[in-house]
């Protein structure tokens, strides 16, 4: 029998759809490729821990703790066997069992120690005798800026201070104060390590809440 032989129109016509067929099974290919790296990356993604469902009741306790000023203790072991990871600065320990006291007294604690504070400000030796009666008497008098954000002298720095304390900002108030003149912070009668113990009990709160999150797998 002859042999049938086929046309060139359909020889070329089976070499375009081979054509097609190899490119479609190589986009396949990379389909496959990209899914079983997807697979890879979420079977070596680390499964977020249990958190410990008591921990979020003592955030807000300790939360409630700096507003109030009262004792932490048990939130604090809390937030310690929940979170052992996390560093607690000894200016936190310290003060668990007797609490902060209130931020209202520690506001007006430290309004009754400017004058005092003002007054040992360093005195500038090359200043006139004018310039210093002027000074001695801005300070029997606690006179210092108002808005002083950026005002890096010593009556701006106690501003500063004392801005931190209201708006309960105590980071603020902790670089403000540890600015100022060792005489000045000398004359607060131990108050900075009072606003120590805020800004580092604010500080920790802070970091236990993005720690808390970060374990439960969540943006912190």
């Amino acid at each position: 029998k002859a042999r049938e032989t086929a046309s060139p129109d359909s020889v070329a016509a089976l070499q375009t759809d081979l054509g097609t067929v190899k490119t479609g099974l190589a986009a396949l290919g990379d389909t496959v490729a990209a899914l079983a790296g997807s697979v890879r990356a979420i079977e070596n993604t680390p499964e977020p821990q249990p958190v410990d469902l008591r921990l979020p009741l003592a955030l807000s306790g300790l939360g409630e703790a700096l507003d109030t000023g009262a004792p932490f203790a048990r939130e604090l072991a809390l937030i310690r066997a929940a979170l052992p990871d996390l560093a607690i600065p000894d200016a936190v320990t310290a003060i668990t069992g007797s609490g902060l006291g209130s931020p209202a007294a520690l506001e007006a604690r430290f309004a009754a120690f400017v004058p005092g504070i003002l007054a040992a400000k360093p005195a500038d030796a090359s200043a006139s005798w004018s310039d210093q009666a002027l000074e001695r008497l801005k300070a029997l008098v606690a006179l210092r800026p108002v808005g002083a954000e950026n005002d890096t002298t010593p009556e701006g720095l106690v501003s500063r201070v004392e801005a931190g304390l209201a708006a309960r900002d105590y980071a603020v108030a902790m670089a403000a104060f540890e600015a100022l003149p060792a005489p000045m912070r000398a004359a607060a009668a131990g108050i900075g390590a009072d606003i120590a113990g805020f800004a580092a009990t604010a500080d920790l709160i802070g970091r236990a809440r993005g720690a808390a999150l970060s374990l439960a797998g969540a943006p912190s």
